[in-house]
């Protein structure tokens, strides 16, 4: 059972009571009116007051009725003067949009765009999407290709972009395998690319495999990269039932990648460098120098000379 409260306003009391009990607010009131009718003075006064009071729960209804049906009259002005389908082209936000085109403004003062909605492929950024372009937070258009596109020279299948305002590729899934920093990245795989147009985050598809040359290992299906700023891999990840096999050891989840602290900064289109050492936990239970490790134990791997240590637990 939920713990969160929830609070009416007070002015909601009488419009529940009006809205579950109306027939019998209706019979009170039609009671003490009655009474009232057969009664002199201050008597007949009370109960007609009483009859009203009664009453007032019914009358909540309509006055209820009235007000969202005011507030409903005003989200659509409000709605209107945000909303907008295009009778022409126009030049918006330094893009051509089609006649047809719905726009979402950010304001009514139509200061900037927040969304559109294509209702035909058209070229934008450089490439033809079709159906929602978003501005989100300001910082990229997240829209849909109409069909197979290169950007960037990357190989990018129909269906969701991430481009920057300037029009460069931030984010797709690859219609076809592409190298990068030495890296044979399979056809299906998301990535998501960086300010050097070099792959800066990538996860497989659920039915590819991709080779790690520098650790000599293979990131199974369903598997992601992360690279930092320079370019170099920091984290390997193998999802819920998959493992990397590295120097004859099955590790699982998270795989960090360590460097020399004084390794040169990575050529702008230089291939992977290979770590100093990865650590990652056993996905087995595995006996090292002659001691049981159980499931789960860190172990740090020398990537040169294939020397495993077990990382003590704090």
């Amino acid at each position: 059972m939920s713990d969160i409260g929830v609070i009416f306003p007070f002015w909601a009391v009488p419009l529940l009571v009006g809205a579950l009990y109306w027939p019998v607010s209706l019979g009170i009131a039609v009671v003490f009116a009655s009474f009232g009718a057969m009664t002199r003075g201050s008597i007949r006064i009370s109960l007609f007051v009483l009859s009203f009071v009664a009453l007032l729960p019914v009358l909540s209804i309509p006055v209820a009725g009235l007000v969202g049906a005011i507030e409903h009259q005003a989200n659509r002005t409000a709605s209107a003067r945000t909303h907008e389908t295009l009778t022409a082209e126009r030049q918006i936000s330094g893009l051509t949009i089609p006649m047809g085109t719905e726009v979402t403004w950010k304001d009514s003062a139509h200061s900037a765009v927040a969304a559109l909605v294509l209702t035909r492929p058209a070229k934008l950024l450089g490439v033809t999407l079709t159906g929602p372009l978003e501005d989100v937070y300001a910082g990229w258009w997240s829209g849909t290709l109409a069909g197979p596109t290169e950007i960037d020279d990357w190989p990018c299948a129909a269906g969701e972009v991430w481009l920057s305002h300037d029009a460069h590729l931030m984010r797709c899934v690859l219609a076809a395998d592409h190298a990068d920093r030495g890296l044979a990245i399979p056809a299906g795989t998301e990535v998501a690319i960086a300010a050097s147009h070099h792959v800066g985050q990538l996860q497989l598809a659920n039915d590819r495999t991709m080779a790690l040359p520098p650790i000599a290992a293979m990131l199974p299906a369903g598997g992601s990269l992360f690279f930092d700023r320079d370019g170099r891999v920091e984290r390997a990840y193998a999802p819920t039932g998959t493992t990397i096999r590295v120097a004859a050891l099955e590790l699982h989840h998270d795989l960090l990648w360590a460097y020399q602290q004084a390794l040169a900064k990575m050529a702008p289109d230089a291939d992977l460098q290979p770590p100093a050492s990865v650590r990652g936990e056993l996905a087995f239970d595995t006996i090292l120098d002659g001691v049981a490790l159980p499931t789960g134990t860190m172990v740090d791997v020398d990537i040169a000379t294939g020397a495993v240590h077990a990382v003590p637990k704090r």
